[in-house]
């Protein structure tokens, strides 16, 4: 594996087992773009579907352009209300009326869908017979 990770900006740019391989500002100077488009002699990924000449170009132009690289923060900051940007938080499990069929919390939420939708639970499963061994 080379290290390289394309998902952080601070990891992009640091580079892989064989250093910085994208360069801001200049395409023709990064690594990253011979690999994918095979200058060298060496392709990336070395077996399936490789890169079109247009992704390479979209490649080349995002490099060329100074890697511009929203972060979460910023999105999470400008409002988004998309799921990804929300903070983690605990959910309360919701009230049921059926409380003896509740094993744990995340029963609480499975049996407040039924009940919403009028169904009824399945009975409690049964302990698994013993093996015997």
């Amino acid at each position: 594996m080379s290290g390289l990770r394309l998902d952080q900006k601070e990891a992009a740019l640091k580079g892989g087992a064989s250093g910085a391989d994208i360069q801001p500002g200049n395409s023709a100077g990064s690594r990253l773009i011979r690999l994918v488009a095979g200058v060298d002699g060496k392709a990336m990924p070395p077996s399936g579907t490789r890169l079109t000449a247009a992704e390479i170009g979209v490649l080349r132009a995002w490099i060329d352009q100074g890697l511009d690289w929203p972060s979460v923060r910023v999105a999470a900051a400008s409002g988004s209300t998309h799921w990804a940007f929300q903070g983690i938080r605990r959910a309360d499990p919701p009230a049921v009326r059926n409380r003896a069929w509740v094993r744990n919390p995340v029963d609480n939420f499975v049996l407040a869908k039924l009940e919403s939708e009028g169904i009824a639970p399945s009975e409690k499963p049964r302990s698994p017979p013993s093996s015997g061994a």
